[in-house]
């Protein structure tokens, strides 16, 4: 009779047990169901995608001009240090003189010898077409022979071939007074604009090569106002 009753409160309890968690399971869905979703909205409208790059850079100045030479020679003056305030106009570098002063002179002769020459030509002409106008005359007078005139056509034609050719010589030696004379010209270098002597790579005493071999910087001129 003991063991019935024990029994008995075991299932009691049991029972008792399974009610609860239903009762828990009911309760549960019933909240998961009653539950909402938040959900937030906005607007459709056309904007721009701003993308940002990270990236590590140099500071320069916007304008800045590199100064070399043209020509190429031992530097012999520099008015600037590094850091120093220049105007344009202001003398920057000079670079030895001597070889293009002596090349300079020498085409100068060279073109006052064939300018010289050029003159003698000139008279040449000028006498030969006079004796063939004389030996026409003479010819009308039947005191010449058309021989005699014949040749003095072709002297003409030969001293006026000789003056042409020696214009030409001329041309060519003015030609060379001028080259000469730019590069005299191009071993006085001025600064192109004002601003700030922000690099310094020459001494007096280096060699300038000359930009039409490699770029060879003398110096930098910077606009410092602006980075």
């Amino acid at each position: 009779m003991a063991k019935f009753r024990l029994g008995r409160k075991r299932i009691i309890f049991l029972v008792v047990v399974a009610v609860v968690i239903i009762a828990v399971v009911v309760v549960m869905a019933n909240k998961k169901g009653n539950s909402k979703t938040s959900v937030q909205t906005i607007l459709a409208e056309k904007q721009g995608i701003i993308e940002t790059v990270t990236a590590t850079g140099r500071i320069e100045p916007s304008t800045q001009v590199k100064i070399s030479a043209d020509v190429a020679a031992k530097i012999t003056f520099l008015g600037v240090k590094e850091g120093d305030w220049v105007e344009k106009g202001d003398l920057l570098v000079r670079l030895d003189q001597e070889l293009f002063a002596a090349a300079l002179e020498q085409a100068e002769a060279s073109l006052r010898s064939v300018q010289a020459g050029a003159e003698l030509a000139r008279e040449t002409v000028a006498k030969a077409e006079k004796d063939l106008e004389r030996t026409a005359t003479l010819i009308k007078r039947n005191l010449e022979s058309q021989a005699v005139y014949d040749q003095m056509f072709s002297t003409v034609q030969i001293e006026k071939a000789r003056y042409q050719s020696v214009l030409e010589n001329v041309e060519q030696a003015q030609a060379a007074v001028k080259q000469a004379r730019d590069n005299f010209s191009k071993t006085t270098i001025y600064s192109p604009m004002a601003g700030t002597i922000s690099t310094l790579n020459k001494e007096v005493g280096e060699i300038a090569l000359g930009s039409q071999f490699q770029e060879d910087v003398i110096m930098i001129v910077s606009n410092l106002d602006e980075m």
